[in-house]
């Protein structure tokens, strides 16, 4: 019930025999402290570069790729893995992301991913979707789980006033992608 602390835990160690070492917070280059309040801060805000310079790694989410509207693919010409994450899970806040997205066998691929509410088709409310489009990708991924690593925030959502205006979007947002992820790194453990 977040009552415990080093007071307690060394009551309790002397009281059960074990030791209670307390240790102070971490803090990263800049003197920031390294805590999950700050990093969930940081998702919120949807700075996942700041919350991957507090973890030393990217934001990863993982979740089972389910069927969404049917409409990325036919309708837009992109068609989106849509991950169900966990409501547990910190998603960073709204906005279109450049991102790692790896498949079970291991295989790591550029994906631009939109955090949000698709506020073009439908009211912004519920929770929180994610979506990701698997750049030079063509393949089924229907009930695999993903990882999805977030390296950087490209923009925020936004609704436009048709389909044209987000195709336009999507495409700056699909060269966006590919020139981040030209100089990140790709590293991620196998799932």
């Amino acid at each position: 019930g977040r009552k415990g602390n080093v007071a307690l835990l060394s009551d309790m160690g002397a009281r059960y025999g074990f030791e209670v070492i307390g240790l102070g917070l971490e803090a990263d280059k800049a003197g920031e402290a390294v805590s999950s309040t700050s990093i969930r801060r940081l998702l919120a805000d949807g700075d996942v570069s700041g919350a991957s310079r507090l973890l030393g790694r990217y934001h990863q989410v993982r979740g089972v790729v389910v069927h969404g509207d049917g409409r990325g693919g036919p309708e837009l010409g992109y068609p989106t893995a849509n991950l169900d994450v966990p409501a547990a899970v910190a998603l960073p806040g709204e906005g279109i992301y450049a991102c790692w997205y790896e498949r079970p066998d291991g295989s790591v691929h550029r994906a631009a991913a939109s955090v949000g509410h698709r506020p073009t088709f439908h009211t912004p409310d519920g929770a929180l979707l994610l979506e990701a489009f698997l750049l030079d990708f063509d393949g089924d991924l229907y009930g695999e789980e993903a990882r999805v690593s977030f390296v950087e925030r490209l923009r925020d959502e936004r609704r436009f006033p048709g389909v044209d205006e987000l195709i336009a979007q999507m495409a700056l947002d699909v060269t966006a992608t590919r020139a981040v992820l030209d100089t990140a790194s790709s590293d991620a453990a196998p799932l």
